[in-house]
């Protein structure tokens, strides 16, 4: 089993990436531990489900340039926010409007 997400990189990391100390603790105590097998399966994809539905794409950080690129790509609408990934928790009022704005 691996260690919950929230102990991966250390408490300062992810004390900068979610600065609330009580919402840290709170995610922390939700985060299950999952086999590493988890990380390694295929999850097959319907043939077309990119374009089936209307999807939209919200790019978090730079981290995710070639997600939002292959999203465009779709043919979804995107919106980049200069944020980091954690920012769906420590600034969901921000993620929100965003959201709202691509649907």
């Amino acid at each position: 089993m691996l260690p919950p997400w929230t102990e991966w990189w250390g408490s300062e990391t992810l004390a900068e990436l979610i600065p609330d100390a009580d919402l840290r603790r709170r995610i922390a105590a939700d985060t299950p531990r999952l086999p590493r097998s988890f990380y390694a399966d295929h999850v097959p994809l319907p043939s077309g489900w990119a374009t089936r539905h209307r999807y939209s794409f919200l790019q978090l950080g730079p981290a995710y340039d070639e997600d939002c690129a292959r999203a465009e790509a779709y043919g979804w609408p995107t919106a980049v926010m200069d944020g980091r990934h954690l920012d769906v928790v420590v600034k969901p009022a921000v993620v929100a409007d965003l959201l709202i704005g691509l649907i």
